[in-house]
């Protein structure tokens, strides 16, 4: 039993081993089971059930099968059939793979709530590494933010035999993401995507909504240079010297203990309070306590010497997304750059140190 769900602070029974990733987990209990669940997701029955109490409830998938202890010896099925229906038609289980970010886990739960409320298609969630969390129905309405969409997920469902997503290893050494649909992707244009599209793995399909690619500045920036509002304060030549001494390069933590402190770190000053202690933190932009970060002029800010190609700095998109930064600069002739050693790595750091967020290479 994988016993990392517990019900056991809400009221006596257990609930262990739920979602896709989990173990072979049951549960224990009976007279508050119901209010248990109840209290900690209202729709864990369904979505029209609570709100249409005439509705009947969702059908059941292979969570419910797993939580309420089927082929252990140790079977509930009274218990299971008080919070879902049997499938009324034989059609396999559908498993949607959610991203890490709001609008992926939307889509997501619409799909399922209307294959398993509306069509009676058993439907789980592929949250993309074991022990991980998305389902709408959990018990407990945990939500995990950790693993990305990965169209490989997809694409392992046809390696399945008869595609069932349910005989995938869902083992903690040997997890394996297996799905039918991916909610939303925006990686399609890349080369190994197009190869599983041209192969007839997958088929991508437009879900309707557009997107917005949004340059941010600081609040402060812009209240000292309001000309920074809109894209046409950053046009033409005459605006190149004025860019490059106002936005400078940002410093790793390894650059500035080398390069900027006096003494190597080993004194605390304003900005480091100490030296990097590995290499992970050598690249670093920011470290909570230690690093605040640190913006400076570089040659590629230095208009004296280079008047006719001086930049300031702008941070691009992650690389492997989708950016088109770089010819908007170039049309527009706004002399900024993205510059640095921006490896795919560093760039999701930035990425993750600037935002919380949580970045997956595929």
């Amino acid at each position: 039993m994988s016993g990392y769900l517990s019900l056991a602070n809400l009221t006596s029974l257990s609930i262990a081993g739920t979602g896709s990733g989990s173990g072979s987990g049951t549960v224990t209990g009976n007279a508050n089971l119901s209010a248990a669940i109840s209290s900690s997701n209202p729709f864990y029955s369904g979505c029209l059930h609570k709100v249409i109490p005439d509705r009947p409830k969702r059908v059941c998938n292979s969570d419910d099968v797993r939580l309420f202890g089927f082929g252990n010896g140790n079977d509930h099925e009274e218990y299971m059939y008080d919070f879902c229906s049997a499938p009324g038609i034989d059609y396999m289980e559908i498993r949607v793979m959610l991203a890490n970010w709001e609008s992926s886990v939307i889509v997501g739960w619409l799909i399922q709530i209307i294959l398993s409320e509306y069509l009676s298609v058993p439907t789980t969630i592929e949250a993309g590494s074991h022990g991980e969390i998305k389902s709408f129905y959990d018990p407990l309405s945990r939500l995990d933010f950790i693993s990305h969409n990965n169209a490989n997920a997809v694409a392992f469902s046809a390696q399945m035999e008869n595609g069932d997503c349910r005989l995938a290893d869902k083992t903690k050494n040997n997890y394996q993401p297996c799905a039918h649909i991916s909610s939303e992707s925006w990686d399609t244009d890349s080369e190994w995507v197009q190869e599983l599209i041209r192969d007839r793995i997958i088929n991508v399909e437009y879900l309707g909504v557009l997107a917005l690619e949004t340059w941010m500045v600081t609040k402060f920036t812009a209240q000292e240079e309001p000309d920074v509002f809109s894209y046409h304060g950053l046009m033409g030549e005459h605006n190149r010297h004025k860019l490059a001494a106002l936005f400078k390069r940002p410093t790793t933590w390894g650059e500035y203990c080398h390069q900027v402190s006096k003494n190597n770190c080993s004194t605390p000053d304003q900005t480091a309070t100490r030296p990097p202690q590995d290499q992970d933190e050598v690249n670093r932009f920011f470290q909570q306590d230690s690093y605040t970060g640190y913006f400076r002029y570089t040659d590629k800010n230095n208009c004296t010497r280079y008047p006719d190609s001086c930049t300031g700095h702008i941070a691009d998109l992650p690389c492997g997304w989708t950016s088109h930064m770089e010819s908007v600069l170039y049309h527009l002739n706004i002399a900024m750059e993205s510059t640095g050693p921006w490896t795919s790595a560093t760039q999701r750091r930035i990425y993750i140190q600037s935002t919380g967020a949580n970045v997956e290479s595929s």
